[in-house]
């Protein structure tokens, strides 16, 4: 197992350094890493080949017993993730970012995911109740793509007149927070075996915000005492929030009062931030580094575990999908921009800017599938589908775009 994971990483970073070469984003190239030696791969060749020649060859591809493991390890990815985005949220900053941000990090969302899921339920034959989670799975930026191109911006003073870079960079964000959030809600109301009526979900939603809410904030606020009581390694306080964070993510499904592991654990790591601000920067450190490792493992999973047959399958419908979420999105950016101080060129931009997706799909897309859920196949399918489509348009119409509209 420990060998084919290792053959997995390698493979996943080199894809993406020659990707990189290329100015596309390496996360296409650890999903294609993923796929070559997946459960695809290994099917075709198994199909085109006897088993006495398969054999030969079984060692380069993915073994069963990292299949076992690989939603922990997603699971592992995405507490890693909800980690650094918690860190990365300070109260100065909600403060800084203004109403357009405000609006921009709420409203094309809900958007993109209200039409997502009304179109998924006609297009696909799905319920609502997993069109709901495919539409939060769809509907979040991806700041693997986003960051970095809006801090290049930055260092080169492009947008800076009305810090378009900063509006955009704040406002995916929180975009990626409220999508999380709402995954995790979504994802309650379909493992729950219980009432599911319209009247029961709008009351329970409430209640596991405000009691993930309580959780993280409560979490938080110990782990801050527990620092300044006992001086440790930053990086045994690193694997104790990990360990934290994994059982937040266990106990939710026990616990009998309803609340979202995925808010808890982004709050908790907001709270720390407030709370000791030197202790939030080292441990910002340390999740950084340790993401590096994360994103291979988590993006190369994602394409050795992809249907790509069924990808195909859906593929045109996919796109229609993607393609009318993404007018709604744009739609909502706009909507969001009005009587702000920016201008047509620049707002143009913002759509552009917001088009990419990624990392969080990649982090949430399989969760469907490992919870069991009928869909979950396809839910996958659709979201490596709309990170290997939107994430290379996207990263190529921002460099294209971003001096001529922004000058």
């Amino acid at each position: 197992m420990i060998f084919s994971l290792s053959i997995l990483t390698v493979l996943s970073l080199i894809f993406a350094k020659l990707f990189e070469k290329a100015r596309l984003p390496g996360l296409i190239g650890m999903i294609l890493a993923g796929i070559c030696i997946g459960n695809f791969s290994r099917q075709y060749f198994i199909a085109i080949t006897d088993n006495q020649e398969f054999e030969h060859f079984e060692w380069i591809f993915v073994t069963q017993n990292v299949f076992e493991i690989s939603p922990e390890l997603r699971n592992l990815a995405l507490i890693i993730i909800l980690f650094r985005a918690g860190l990365g949220i300070s109260r100065e900053n909600l403060n800084k970012i203004g109403i357009p941000a405000l609006k921009m990090s709420l409203i094309p969302g809900l958007f993109e995911a209200l039409v997502v899921m009304i179109s998924a339920h006609y297009f696909l034959n799905l319920s609502f109740k997993e069109t709901s989670l495919l539409a939060f799975v769809i509907a979040a930026v991806s700041p693997a793509v986003i960051v970095p191109a809006m801090l290049r911006l930055k260092e080169k003073g492009v947008g800076n007149k009305n810090d378009v870079p900063t509006l955009v960079l704040a406002s995916a964000s929180i975009d990626d927070l409220v999508a999380i959030t709402l995954f995790g809600v979504c994802l309650s109301f379909n493992l729950d075996a219980g009432n599911n009526s319209i009247a029961a979900a709008l009351i329970k939603t409430p209640v596991m915000i405000i009691t993930a809410i309580i959780i993280g904030l409560l979490f938080g606020s110990f782990i801050v005492k527990l620092n300044r009581m006992i001086q440790l390694r930053s990086t045994y306080k690193l694997i104790f929030l990990l360990i934290l964070g994994i059982f937040l993510f266990h106990y939710e499904k026990f616990s009998p009062l309803p609340f979202s592991s995925l808010l808890s654990v982004m709050v908790m790591a907001y709270q720390i931030r407030e709370k000791d601000k030197a202790f939030s920067e080292v441990l910002s450190k340390k999740f950084n580094s340790l993401w590096g490792f994360a994103e291979l493992l988590l993006f190369s999973l994602i394409g050795a575990e992809v249907d790509v047959y069924l990808a195909f399958e859906i593929g045109s419908w996919g796109l229609v999908i993607f393609v009318l979420g993404l007018l709604g999105r744009s739609a909502g950016v706009l909507i969001s921009l009005l009587g702000s101080i920016f201008n047509k060129k620049e707002r143009i931009f913002c759509v552009i800017a917001y088009l990419p997706k990624a990392t969080v799909q990649a982090a949430i897309g399989g969760v469907a599938l490992a919870a069991g859920i009928g869909s979950g196949n396809l839910i996958l399918s659709m979201a490596v589908l709309s990170i290997l489509v939107t994430a290379p348009v996207g990263s190529i119409a921002i460099r294209i775009w971003a001096e001529k509209l922004l000058a």
